[in-house]
């Protein structure tokens, strides 16, 4: 067993490698659920369209997701994500990114994590600058990755399965884009 794989289980409240994987399987499938219920809530909202499609939800590399969102000339593009913490176990909340400080994305991160952390009644840990993900860095328009929590913290891995707390954050997303598509219109 190599060092980093103690680490991340002593993270991961001491469970086993197959059950992190099969923690991250289901996380993956949660998202996916907040994912769709987050476009059933756009699309429910007056004016706004999502451009949604299911390859989305399975492609592996975030830059892939970019190329798609800026071939259908999308207004805006969300990245969701659940985070994880091999230094900090203990590590909860909402944390959002833009490519840079300043500017569309970075005002957009900032107005998505306040909504979702009231409308899940999150912690909140920030919003940061992070040019290095290719997700941020090749998407044509005003693009935010949202992280709804961290998986390596057994209380907050719980509520990110709960579907009733993925109805949350996707509610928190949904409203902080349509505040954002509503400032745009201003």
């Amino acid at each position: 067993m190599n060092e980093n794989a103690g680490r991340f289980r002593s993270a991961l409240g001491g469970f086993h490698r197959q059950d992190v994987l099969n923690y991250i399987q289901n996380i993956t499938q949660e998202n996916q659920e907040t994912v769709k219920e987050l476009t059933e809530q756009l699309e429910a909202a007056q004016g706004a369209k999502s451009d949604m499609e299911a390859e989305l939800h399975t492609l592996r590399c975030d830059c892939k997701r970019a190329e798609i969102a800026n071939a259908v000339n999308a207004d805006l593009f969300v990245s969701v994500h659940c985070n994880a913490s091999l230094t900090h176990s203990d590590a909860m909340g909402v944390y959002t990114a833009a490519y840079e400080e300043g500017g569309e994305s970075w005002r957009m991160a900032e107005a998505l994590r306040t909504s979702v952390t009231a409308a899940a009644g999150a912690g909140d840990m920030g919003t940061e600058a992070r040019p290095d993900l290719a997700v941020l860095r090749t998407a044509s328009m005003p693009a935010v990755l949202v992280e709804c929590g961290y998986m390596s913290t057994p209380e907050e891995l719980s509520l990110l399965a709960w579907p009733e707390y993925q109805t949350r954050l996707a509610r928190g997303i949904a409203d902080g884009i349509l505040a954002c598509l509503e400032g745009v219109g201003q």
